[in-house]
């Protein structure tokens, strides 16, 4: 299983880019996203009265919720499963774009990457976050499905369903393999791998932990209408980065994960103080420790404000 799923990741994203150039005609450049430029304010009524007031912080309690809430852990094994991410340099690339639209996502995914003190991979690295925007991306994923079975068959049904979903603006494929501590590969089992038990463990570090390989954004053209590229590229960063869900867009606090929950196009310009205390989270503790280990989500809200703090300061 290891040797089938180190040897379909090139190919992988060959094939995903060289799908995604096939979809688009070859004399018709794609749509390419729109600056995010702000809105002019309609002028206020002379008369008009304007009252304002202060709404509590969302609890510790409730911040910690929505960081759970938009994991793929199961709150069953909260003890027992690190928070997956990726451990090899941040090598990111972007297809079915104009090349100067492309560098400037991947710059920005780059430059999110070095903001939480993660290591940037060289200029001839192997990709491991690739973006692409298509036509038709349920197309797409059901070709990879196809052609990587037993990488795809790996992946839970219910986020299955999602990849394949009839409408979705976006898809997130994270392929995530549960390694050693040290990053030896373990044993699978038809096609699950075969984790030491850690039950009654007194250890405060798992023997296991999980790694994203590589993460494949894919964003249908449509859907992306109005968006800027921050936009973009700090969603990619988000879901590349960890392996979250979308968010519903009625969480306590901002998320650019809620981005395409807002019909009117009206979600976060880009990461939210959330987000970036969320990723601190995940990647500041080694990546064997548990997720309720040194209250590692718990600790979202803490972190959190201090972005808060930093964003104030410039």
């Amino acid at each position: 299983m290891l040797s089938v799923w180190r040897a379909a990741m090139l190919p992988l994203a060959i094939l995903v880019a060289t799908t995604a150039h096939a979809r688009q005609p070859a004399a018709e450049d794609p749509q390419a996203p729109p600056s995010n430029e702000p809105a002019s304010e309609p002028a206020e009524a002379e008369n008009s009265i304007i009252v304002t007031g202060k709404v509590a912080p969302p609890s510790r309690d409730e911040v910690y919720q929505q960081a759970l809430d938009v994991s793929r852990v199961d709150p069953n094994r909260l003890y027992e499963e690190a928070l997956a991410r990726i451990t090899a340099p941040i090598c990111p690339a972007v297809d079915g774009l104009k090349p100067e639209l492309a560098e400037e996502i991947v710059e920005r995914i780059r430059a999110n990457a070095a903001r939480l003190n993660l290591r940037l991979g060289g200029s001839r690295c192997s990709t491991n976050i690739l973006v692409t925007f298509v036509d038709n991306g349920q197309e797409l994923l059901n070709d990879l499905a196809e052609s990587h079975p037993k990488m795809f068959n790996l992946v839970e049904e219910s986020e299955q369903s999602e990849l394949l979903a009839a409408e979705a603006p976006v898809r997130v494929w994270n392929v995530v393999e549960t390694k050693f501590r040290n990053g030896a590969p373990i044993s699978y089992w038809r096609g699950k791998p075969q984790r030491p038990a850690v039950r009654g463990s007194t250890d405060l570090f798992l023997p296991t932990r999980n790694d994203i390989n590589f993460a494949l954004v894919v964003f249908d053209r449509e859907a992306v209408v109005g968006m800027s590229v921050t936009q973009l590229a700090d969603y990619a960063t988000m879901r590349g980065l960890s392996h979250t869900r979308p968010a519903t867009g009625d969480e306590p606090m901002a998320t650019i994960l809620a981005l395409f929950e807002d019909e009117a196009g009206g979600g976060p310009d880009e990461l939210t103080p959330f987000d970036i205390g969320y990723l601190r989270s995940v990647y500041f503790w080694r990546p064997d420790r548990p997720v309720p280990g040194v209250g590692r989500l718990q600790g979202v809200r803490g972190r959190e404000r201090k972005v808060r703090e930093e964003l104030s300061e410039h």
